[in-house]
């Protein structure tokens, strides 16, 4: 559209209509704008992944169009049902920090549908290393005046803001935020020329704050909310939560709505087998109005006033219906991954807008990316019950059942897994209309945006078929239909000019409806259809509405340009020409013109029809009644033609048969022409059996024919006339399975029990018919039975002739003869079990089976005749008193006893037998475990044994014996001695079963430590400790470590200070054996140099200090010449000086100390004074 003097554009809508006043339009339009805003990038290894934006585009239609921003422009093209991505150049589009705050000349993204093309769907996504978000984007027609901001709270821990983004579609925009009465931009915002963008961040939570226009009749715009990077988490979760961006285009307040779907987001993941997101996403509920009372599942849980909200205290996990008294938006919030609800779940923060109810659409095109490292894409889907059966996505049924809404009665949801679909768009239809929203997840990653939704819309103009008041936006020649425009304000004139070659019609002063609808006035004016819409094509749509000036703008001209299509009907004719046979037609097309496709359909005329056949094609019909029959040609092109004739068919003849006699297998079945022909005259018979077999006669006798298998069978009649004509008809004749009777009777004595095992296989409600050929037969023992498995006895030796007859329920027949030989019997079979009879345990048997006369041939035994009748074991020439075995199959764990039963057959010469038959009882065995004993030595205490246990809960008594065993079950350690011990555990069931298990102990040897008893050493010396040891595999401890080198070797060096008592502990990890050793620490000592032994009672002895404490000293003393004048051990009596009972002379002398066992030595020089 255009204004004059003021240039604006707006797009052209025509979708559907909610309402005699304001209008409602989808998500799918012809012109966009979007942003790219500022972004927290992820920062691994210190290096950020920056953003990307992409624009996504998607149709039903195939479409082109052109994106641009700055001095960036691209052409796209996309093809119905695919995507088309286009990159956004980050240099020109991105909105830096640094830029907030202030208006940015041509930041706006455009995107602009090229002059009669179909609308599109567009999508905007900015994404980087686990950092993305995604948001629908809204046609300019959906945009509004008055918006409210929807964002999340920040915490101080990330640098992530919350933004409010403003885009001016038309020049001249002015704008305020405003929370409550503040502005947060003093003075406003003013964008001068569409395109421009103004983005305010703040740390602040800005839901709530009002975005509205200066004016109330200043342009359109549009509004983006969100954060550049937050975390959310309930407050329970303290884990380091991860960040992520939000970002939704903003909804203006006249597509806002009452009626809310809640639904979580998928709990169920490809590649984790636990429920994941458990924890579900919060809800928030931001009011427009005052006084508005908020309800989650019919419960109030807030009122508000405008540009309040709710959060919901924590996440709700099951779907939930949210109501309010006036409209309300409503977000749903992912969470932060490792607050979600299980660590292996994908997913991170991401905030979508939730359509109303109110706003639903039946037909959507949607995208669902896997940008990044996006691995899951998901759907979730709210409809009335109604439309399940006709949902479809992509032409077929959801994989996926849906789930009554809980508290929403007629409303089901879905929660529908999209990576089984080969492709990432998505067609989505129904009968009943719904809201959908797609979301992705991935690790720490996550994007969630509305699929499609109705809008509310300003400026409209559509055609309304007056029929049904239905927006249409094509129509045939012969449809009644009219044009209506919906605008803002009301025109002071409008221009109507409904084809170029008509000349403009202006209406001064327009009258119309008016009306209003959440605050926002609309006017609606009405015109009819002009001539020009008797002519086929495409007419261009002009309207010019004028307006009077106001403070936004200058008085103008809104401009509104569309396209409409009168639909141009498909022309043909066709003709219709016979076939050489009865009543068989060809129909074909001539002269075919503006047929949508290549195929058409034919109405018969006698209630035949076939629909969509290639319009080349010539097909064939045959008329089985006479009459005058009405054949139409339909073609269609969105209007449809229908091209009659009339064709006069005389009376048809058909073919029939009959079929004969009983159908079983290998029994001949008659098959009888009946057909009666008036004018059809057959030359050739064919009879086609179904089974590759085929007979050709000249003549209607009959035919017969054998089937060699059951079955059902389609048996075709063919005939032809001498012209070659065909008539044919096929019946289906079922065969039935004719029963195979066999039996054995095996040799039997007279006055035995003759008992028949019957061959023949078993079918259901098979009937027997027994003749034993027995003429000597009474009342009781009947000659005759019908039995499947009868006994009978005779009474006297001798051949009988035995017939047996079966017939199947469906009548089939068959008699089988075989003769029995009787012989004379006199024997008595018997046997008997020895000894217990236990699970796993041999059985024995003896044999004591006696006959008077016949000598014994064979005996068999059957040790399971109930469960294995026919398992038997066969022995010769027995004889009585022989012992037999069986070994029987572990029980059942459930079972402690079984019941088998056993026959024994005894056979004589002549092949008579006689048998009898037993029951015996196994009882089961006792199942041991012994665990394993532990290593001990010679020198522990004797212990009680405990380690083998019965396993089953049999009852019993449970003993050990072996090496050391006492009688009342002690393991005793030094009665067994070293060694290896076989222990054994026998366990003896309250039946007599006997269960033995072993294990062996290990004894060990006792380990032997010895060390001196005492060891002198003087003060500051060392000494290496050499104890003796005796064991294998040792370790070393000696206590106190104090004065030693390493106290866990054997040989430690010892150099204590003082007096100590070590003691030493060896242990082979099972043994262990200690000694001691006293280290007596002596002081040094000190002998002097001189002393006077000259009898004054003072210093006449040669005292040497502190030598009492080495009682191993020996004292030397030599005069000058070498000559040993003193000679002491231990000096217990020191020198006086006297060398033989006389002084020795004054002077010098030399002094040796040594000690016993030691190389050490104390020397020094004596002098004797007097």
């Amino acid at each position: 559209m255009t204004l004059k003097p003021v240039l604006l554009q707006f797009a052209l809508i025509l979708i559907a209509l909610s309402s005699s006043f304001g209008q409602v339009v989808s998500n799918q339009g012809k012109e966009f704008w979007t942003a790219f805003p500022s972004h927290i990038p992820d920062a691994p290894d210190g290096n950020p992944s920056l953003a990307n934006m992409s624009i996504f585009v998607t149709s039903d239609k195939s479409s082109s169009g052109k994106i641009s921003v700055g001095n960036f422009s691209a052409n796209f093209s996309v093809v119905a049902n695919t995507v088309t991505e286009i990159k956004i150049p980050r240099s020109i589009a991105y909105i830096d920090t640094s830029e907030s705050g202030i208006p940015l000349s041509n930041k706006g993204v455009h995107i602009l549908v090229d002059p009669g093309q179909p609308k599109v769907v567009v999508y905007s996504h900015i994404f980087a290393g686990r950092r993305s978000a995604a948001s629908l984007l809204l046609p300019v027609e959906s945009l509004g005046k008055s918006y409210f901001s929807m964002n999340y709270m920040q915490d101080e821990t990330n640098d992530g803001k919350n933004f409010i983004i403003v885009i001016a579609s038309n020049n001249n925009t002015s704008v305020r935020l405003k929370r409550g009465n503040t502005d947060l931009v003093p003075g406003g915002i003013t964008l001068s020329k569409a395109g421009d963008v103004y983005e305010y961040l703040s740390k602040e939570d800005l839901s709530g704050v009002s975005i509205t226009s200066s004016t109330p009749e200043c342009s359109n715009f549009a509004v983006f909310t969100g954060s550049s990077g937050t975390r959310i988490n309930p407050s329970d979760c303290t884990t380091a939560a991860t960040i992520d961006p939000l970002f939704q285009q903003a909804y203006p307040v006249q597509s806002w709505g009452l009626n809310y779907a809640f639904v979580p987001f998928s709990m169920k993941s490809l590649s984790e087998p636990n429920p994941v997101r458990t924890r579900g996403q919060f809800a928030r509920i931001l009011a427009k109005d005052d006084g508005t009372t908020v309800q989650i599942d019919g419960l109030v849980v807030a009122t508000l006033n405008a540009g309040q909200f709710f959060t919901t205290p924590a996440p709700l996990n099951k779907p939930a219906f949210i109501t309010a008294s006036k409209p309300v938006c409503v977000a749903q919030y992912a969470l932060s991954q490792a607050c979600s609800g299980n660590t292996n779940s994908f997913g991170d923060p991401d905030m979508v807008l939730l359509n109303p109810i109110e706003y639903s659409l039946k037909n959507i095109t949607v995208y669902s990316s896997s940008s990044e490292d996006i691995k899951e894409q998901y759907v979730n889907v709210v409809i009335k019950n109604e439309g399940i059966n006709t949902f479809k996505i992509n032409g077929t049924v959801s994989p996926s059942p849906f789930s009554p809404m809980p508290t929403l009665p007629g409303y089901s949801y879905l929660q529908l897994n999209l990576n089984s679909y080969n492709t990432n768009n998505f067609h989505i239809t129904s009968s009943e209309a719904f809201n959908a929203i797609a979301y992705g997840f991935g690790p720490v990653e996550s994007y969630a945006y509305s699929a499609g939704t109705n809008l509310f819309a300003s400026y409209t103009i559509n055609a309304i078929k007056q029929a049904t008041n239905q927006i249409i936006d094509s129509a045939c020649v012969q449809d009644d239909y009219f044009f209506k425009l919906t605008l803002p304000f009301k025109p002071t004139a409008i221009t109507w000019q409904l084809d170029n070659i008509e000349a403009p019609i202006v209406q001064t002063n327009p009258t119309g409806n008016s009306g209003s609808k959440n605050g926002i006035f609309f006017y609606e004016f009405t015109f009819p259809k002009t001539p020009a819409y008797d002519n086929f094509g495409k007419h261009d749509i002009k309207i010019h509405a004028d307006y009077a000036a106001s403070e936004c703008a200058l008085a103008g001209q809104l401009e509104i340009n569309n396209t409409f299509t009168v639909i141009t009907p498909p022309m043909a004719d066709f003709d219709i020409t016979t076939e050489d046979c009865d009543n068989t037609y060809k129909f074909k097309i001539k002269n075919a013109t503006g047929v949508n496709g290549e195929l058409c359909s034919w109405d018969f005329g006698d209630g035949s029809i076939i629909w969509g056949v290639p319009l080349n094609s010539t097909p064939s019909h045959t008329y089985l009644l006479a009459g005058d029959y009405t054949v139409q040609l339909i073609l269609s092109n969105s209007c449809s033609t229908s091209l009659k004739k009339t064709i006069h068919i005389n009376q048809s003849e058909q073919p029939a048969f009959d079929i004969s006699n009983r159908t079983c297998v290998e029994k001949p079945v008659t098959f009888t022409d009946k057909s009666n022909f008036t004018n059809f005259k057959p030359v050739l018979w064919e009879w086609q059996f179904g089974d590759n077999q085929t007979i050709q006669a000249t003549s209607n006798l009959p035919v017969y024919h054998a089937f060699t298998l059951p079955g059902e069978y389609p048996v075709k009649l063919i005939l032809k006339n001498a012209l070659g004509c065909i008539l044919e008809v096929t019946n289906t004749v079922k065969i039935y399975t004719t029963p195979l009777p066999d039996f054995n009777i095996p040799q039997t004595c007279s006055g035995g029990q003759a008992s028949v095992i019957n061959l023949t296989t078993e079918e259901p409600s098979i009937q027997y018919l027994w003749d034993f050929g027995d003429i000597n037969s009474t009342m009781v023992n009947a000659n005759t039975s019908t039995l499947r498995q009868p006994t009978h006895i005779y009474s006297t030796a001798g051949i009988y002739t035995v017939t047996l007859t079966v017939q199947s329920a469906n009548g089939c027949k068959q008699t089988v003869a075989k003769n029995v030989q009787i012989t004379q019997m006199n024997i008595t079979p018997e046997f008997d079990v020895q000894g217990n009879s236990c699970d796993g345990d041999v059985v024995t048997f003896k044999n004591l089976s006696v006959t008077n006369s016949q000598t014994i041939k064979t005996i068999e035994w059957y040790f399971d005749y109930d469960g294995r009748p026919n398992d038997k074991e066969t022995f010769n020439n027995p004889i009585n008193g022989d012992i037999y075995t069986h070994l029987y199959p572990p029980l059942p764990n459930n079972l402690k006893q079984l019941t088998y039963k056993v026959k024994l057959r005894i056979y004589v010469e002549g092949g008579c037998f006689n048998e009898v038959t037993k029951n015996i009882l196994i009882t089961k065995a006792p199942s041991l475990y012994f665990d394993t004993l532990p290593q001990v030595c010679t020198t522990m205490p004797a212990f009680r044994l405990t380690q083998a246990t019965e396993t089953t809960g049999v009852q019993g008594t449970g003993t050990y014996s072996g090496a050391g065993v006492t009688a009342n079950g002690f393991f005793d350690p030094e009665i067994a001695g070293a060694g290896e011990h076989v222990i054994k555990y026998t366990f003896t069931t309250s039946s007599g079963c006997i269960k033995v298990i072993t294990k062996f102990i290990t004894v060990l040897k006792p380990l032997k430590v010895n060390l001196p008893q005492a060891i002198n050493l003087e003060k500051n010396q060392s000494v290496l400790l050499k104890p003796t040891i005796q064991g294998d595999n040792l370790t070393y401890l000696w206590s106190p470590s104090t004065g030693l080198n390493n106290s866990k070797i054997s040989n430690p060096t010892a150099s204590p200070q003082n007096n100590t008592t070590y003691t030493l502990t060896v242990s082979n990890g099972i043994c262990n054996v200690s000694a001691t050793v006293i280290i007596n620490v002596l002081p040094p000592i000190e002998a002097p140099n001189t002393f006077t032994p000259n009898g004054d009672g003072i210093n006449d002895i040669w005292i040497i200090r502190n030598i009492e404490k080495h009682p191993d000293a020996v004292v030397d003393v030599f005069n000058r010449y070498g000559a040993n004048v003193f000679h002491s051990k231990s000096y217990n009596i020191p020198w006086d000086g006297r060398f033989n009972s006389s002084y020795v002379p004054t002077g010098a002398y030399y002094y040796i100390i040594s000690f016993s066992g030691s190389k050490k030595q104390i020397t020094g020089s004596l002098t004797v004074i007097r």
